[in-house]
């Protein structure tokens, strides 16, 4: 027995002495330079993306949402809603009007209030409100998540608008409502939530009200509307990559036009730069830059992040370099200096740096900020004065003050920065 332990202790110790002197010829990426993203690096969930196992269901019911029910020619909107209701095992309802219904509502009997078409519609209703009663459930109501059925619209009350000079409440405080969402995220930082925000499509048939509170007949036109979802991270992002999957494999009825996460952290954190070709690293965690007049190369492994964030174009735009050499401040890089560039390799999608002139970098320290923007389209679907909606037909498919509504939700995101690294340099 002695004998077999002393040989496998000696096989193991040449084992390691093998690999140790074989290393240089490993394809092994030393770990992040320096100490890595100066970010937030508190976990928001331990657990992998899992299914809800309860829901609440939302439903904004105040006038303006009757047209997406009303137009029979049109299952999407119904077909939606069903697909949300029997996502998780249990499902409750709640009607949200000007306030909160006290009544809960089975999914059985609101399937049947839907099929029948007998919804009791509002005058109005607060999306603010509805948002922070969807925190409270998640938070101290024991829901894994909430969801929400609305028109995205981010309006004052009637009230308010009555009483505002030229009825233009919503015009002059879109930043005051956006404000309020905010407030209500930044609530929850030490009860980390995430948040989804998907638009999809379905024809309208009924009076759209103008921020002015001017009613308007739409008849059979496409207008958006938007499920909401908040919770933790876990369940959020399983939802998440549950619709991106069944979109790409062409298997929902009613797939979604688009969709953005917030709170999403735990997708964001592993983007550091590291080493990919005309460096060295010394026992200081400094990089050697050799000296055969190479490139110098950093790539980043960001395959767990929005795709939307996934271009040359995306980082083109919000990438920032800056050199700092002893005894003076930080200047920026210019572009001329390095190109960027990405590639997709066995499911994994990478972005690369290429400093052009590797002189730059000796005994410096390169500081990488790359910045956390929301996709293009929230701005470009969002209407700042919708009471030209009938005359132009680009409206119809815009949603008023929507940039608003979705960046108040900004409050879930740790950061407003992706990564800031610094790397040194000999």
């Amino acid at each position: 027995m002695k004998t077999f332990r002393l040989c496998t202790y000696i096989l193991t110790v040449m084992v390691s002495v093998l690999c140790l002197t074989n290393c240089n010829s490993c394809d092994v990426t030393p770990p992040p330079p320096d100490n890595g993203p100066e970010s937030d690096t508190t976990q928001t969930d331990l657990h992998s993306p899992q299914p809800p196992e309860n829901a609440v269901i939302f439903m904004d019911i105040s006038s303006s949402m009757q047209g997406y029910l009303d137009n029979s020619s049109d299952s999407r909107f119904t077909g939606v809603i069903s697909q949300f209701l029997n996502l998780p095992k249990e499902t409750t309802v709640k009607l949200f009007g000007e306030t909160e219904s006290k009544q809960t509502l089975n999914k059985e009997d609101f399937q049947d209030q839907l099929n029948n078409r007998k919804i009791n519609w509002a005058k109005e209703s607060n999306l603010q409100d509805m948002v922070k009663s969807m925190i409270k459930l998640v938070n101290t109501g024991g829901k894994d998540v909430s969801f929400l059925i609305t028109d995205g619209i981010l309006s004052g009350s009637n009230k308010q608008i009555a009483d505002s000079p030229d009825r233009a409440y919503n015009l002059k405080n879109k930043e005051v409502m956006q404000g309020n969402l905010e407030s209500a995220f930044n609530d929850t930082k030490n009860n980390p939530l995430s948040a989804l925000i998907i638009q999809y499509v379905s024809r309208f048939t009924g009076n759209y009200s103008c921020y002015n509170n001017a009613q308007l007949p739409i008849k059979d036109k496409e207008r958006p509307f938007y499920i909401v979802v908040i919770g933790k991270w876990s369940p959020v992002k399983y939802i998440e990559n549950m619709l991106i999957e069944k979109k790409k494999e062409h298997k929902q009825s009613t797939p979604y036009n688009q969709i953005v996460m917030f709170g999403d952290n735990e997708s964001l954190r592993n983007v550091a730069f590291t080493q990919r070709k005309g460096l060295k690293l010394d026992k200081n965690k400094k990089y050697i830059i050799n000296n055969n007049n190479e490139n110098v190369i950093l790539s980043s492994d960001i395959s767990t992040l929005p795709e939307y964030m996934q271009s040359v174009d995306y980082f083109s735009k919000n990438l920032e370099l800056k050199i700092e050499y002893p005894n003076s401040s930080a200047q920026t890089l210019e572009k001329e200096n390095y190109e960027l560039s990405t590639d997709t390799k066995d499911g994994k999608a990478r972005l690369y740096l290429e400093i052009t002139d590797p002189d730059v970098l000796r005994k410096s320290t390169l500081h990488i900020i790359i910045k956390n923007i929301l996709p293009e389209w929230i701005t470009e679907i969002s209407d700042d004065n919708d009471l030209d909606i009938l005359s132009n037909p680009v409206k119809m498919k815009k949603t008023f003050n929507f940039k608003y509504f979705a960046n108040g939700f900004r409050g879930l995101n740790t950061s407003d920065e992706l990564l800031n690294q610094k790397i040194n340099f000999k």
